[in-house]
Order: C-alpha cells, then sequence, then structure tokens
C-alpha cells in the first residue's frame, strides 16, 4: 500500500493545531503496517493502533476531540465535529491541511458520492442537508429536513440518501442525482445507527423519553413502514455488517453487549460483553474494533467466533474509531 494512503488519519493531528490559518503541514508516519487511529472524549488525543499487532504505536494530544471523517478520493479525507464551521480537506500526498467549505457550527455526519463527486453533511442547526461539490468546496444545496439531522447514509446503487432526523423521527430519502426529497417515513423515538443492506433500512436507538430501547427497528424504505423489530441489547446504537452480508452485528452501549444476527436464519445467535459505554465499531478484515468510552479500552473481536481477542488499553474516553486503509 503506497504511503499516502497509510496516512490517513495520522493528518488530524494537524486539526488540533489549525485555527483560522490556510494551510498547515503536517506529519506521515513511517511504519509500513496497516493502523486505526482513535479519538477520545474525555481529552484531546488520538491513539494509533497497529491492526496486526493490536498494540498501540503512537498518542498525540491535540487542542480539541474531532468526530466526524470521510473520505473524499484516494488522497484526500474530509473532517470536522459539532464546534467547527468548516468542513477540513486532509491532502494525504502534499501533507497539508486546509478549510475546504465553511457551513457553520452544528455539522454531523459526512457522507461522500464517488458516482456524483458530492459531499453531503448534515446540519442540526439549519435542520438541512447541505450538498457540497467535491472538487471546489462549494455548498451547491441546501435542503430543508426534519429537526436534528444527526445520521447520512448513502445507497449509490439505489441512487439515494438516506437522512435520519433524530428529534422529528424521520427518515427522508433524497434523490442522489436531482438532489429532491423523494419520501419521508416515521421511525421510532431517538433512533440512531442507520444500515441498509441492500433492502432493509435497520435502525437502533436509545428510546422513548423515560423507556429504554432494547430493540432494533427493520424499515421497508419503499413502503415507508416498519416491518419488524429484534430484540437486541439495552440501547443499541450502532450496527454493521460482516464482508459477506451474512450477519449484522448490533452494539449496544446500555449493557455493553455485542450481538451477532443472522440475516439467513432472522436471529440472535450469539452476544458477547465488550468494555463499559461503547461507542464506535468498525470491521476491519473479519475483526470487529470497539471503542469503549468508559473502560478507556479498545475491544477486538473475532466476527466469525464471536471471542475477544484482546482489550487494547488506551487513552481515557477512546470515542471514534476508523481504519487509514
Amino acid at each position: 500500500m503506497a504511503k499516502s494512503k497509510k496516512a490517513l488519519l495520522v493528518i488530524f493531528i494537524a486539526l488540533g493545531v489549525l485555527s483560522g490559518c490556510g494551510y498547515a503541514t503536517v506529519s506521515v508516519p513511517t511504519t509500513e503496517d496497516p493502523f486505526a487511529v482513535v479519538s477520545h472524549a474525555k481529552e484531546p488525543v488520538l491513539s494509533f493502533i497497529d491492526l496486526e499487532t493490536y498494540e498501540v504505536i503512537g498518542s498525540e494530544k491535540l487542542n480539541q476531540s474531532f468526530t466526524y471523517m470521510a473520505k473524499l478520493d484516494e488522497s484526500t479525507i474530509l473532517g470536522t465535529n459539532q464546534l467547527e464551521e468548516e468542513l477540513y480537506l486532509f491532502d494525504l500526498e502534499a501533507h497539508t491541511i486546509r478549510p475546504f467549505s465553511e457551513i457553520g457550527q452544528g455539522l454531523t455526519k459526512i457522507v461522500v458520492s464517488e458516482q456524483q463527486k458530492r459531499v453531503f453533511v448534515s446540519d442540526t442547526h439549519q435542520n438541512a442537508v447541505q450538498v457540497v461539490d467535491g472538487k471546489t468546496g462549494t455548498i451547491t444545496k441546501s435542503i430543508a429536513i426534519g429537526a436534528y439531522p444527526s445520521d447520512l447514509l448513502i445507497d449509490e446503487e439505489g441512487q439515494r440518501v438516506f437522512v435520519l432526523s433524530t428529534q422529528s423521527n424521520e427518515v427522508a430519502i433524497i434523490d442522489l442525482i436531482n438532489l429532491t426529497i423523494l419520501s419521508r417515513f416515521p421511525v421510532e423515538e431517538n433512533a440512531t445507527g442507520l444500515l441498509f443492506d441492500g433492502q432493509h433500512l435497520w435502525l437502533g436507538g436509545h428510546g422513548k423519553v423515560g423507556e429504554l430501547n432494547r430493540e432494533v427497528s427493520v424499515y421497508d424504505p419503499e413502503l415507508g413502514k416498519q416491518i419488524k423489530q429484534v430484540k437486541a441489547g439495552l440501547m443499541p446504537i450502532a450496527i454493521e455488517a460482516d464482508e459477506r452480508n451474512e450477519h449484522l452485528f448490533f452494539l449496544s452501549h446500555g449493557d455493553h453487549t455485542l450481538k451477532k444476527y443472522s440475516l439467513e436464519s432472522e436471529e440472535v445467535i450469539a452476544t458477547i460483553e465488550v468494555g463499559q459505554n461503547p461507542n464506535y465499531m468498525m470491521m476491519q478484515d473479519d475483526k470487529l474494533f470497539i471503542t469503549n468510552l468508559d473502560s478507556d479500552s479498545v475491544s477486538v473481536v473475532d466476527a466469525s467466533t464471536m471471542k475477544v481477542e484482546k482489550e487494547i488499553e488506551v487513552s481515557k474516553g477512546p470515542y471514534a474509531i476508523l481504519s487509514q486503509l
């Protein structure tokens, strides 16, 4: 793999020193091994983990934490958090970081359409999805959406974007080409964690006020209605699929469990415990890497056997995780 690709997340360390200026130079790692980066919610730190040895190979202090990122193309990525007013562009080949698009605070999820060369950003302050030209950083359209759009998911094959608005309890479907809203349908209160399996849309969630959720809801986006619910752990907040799209994994931070669900038999076939208050998980080569906010660790789980291979100790409050691959 080219060294420029292996630098994918190291350049996030420049975010801590970038404050209203133009370009900032960054360092690239010398390691040839694949690695992941972990951001931390309890202190402004990035941890780097070797994906082969499961060892922490570096840690960088920042001025602030970062939570949202997306790959723009083979050599650049975008990143921000809810306090930033801009998307930042990270050039892996030039080793620079610079403002890419000024939108305003309240930005959450970033997704990129490779087909249309467009960037979609959920904007919780303006209750809109901002559409940004992937080449120039220009905002080409602002699509009014439900209250507090917190999550986005692109279906390139179906040429649409799913938008979850948490406060209005709905999912809107945007036409990826014409940028018009095709349909909307209601979902459970305080939903989170979008996943599309090619036919159905899966959502977890925290539950209604005063009533904690223990289920994952399944929707038919064509009909715009819920078709079933699957028993899960307490407050399932993230859903991931394996590489063969045969199983789904439900991560619940209320009871720190990970459940494996068979799409063929339509049942949960395994359950294990991970660290306290897990929030994010990443699938990499049939391994799940799970950040545990209150255990200050990252759990490495074999997705086939559902065995915890290692608990990696990291700095306080590990949160988001992303591979540089």
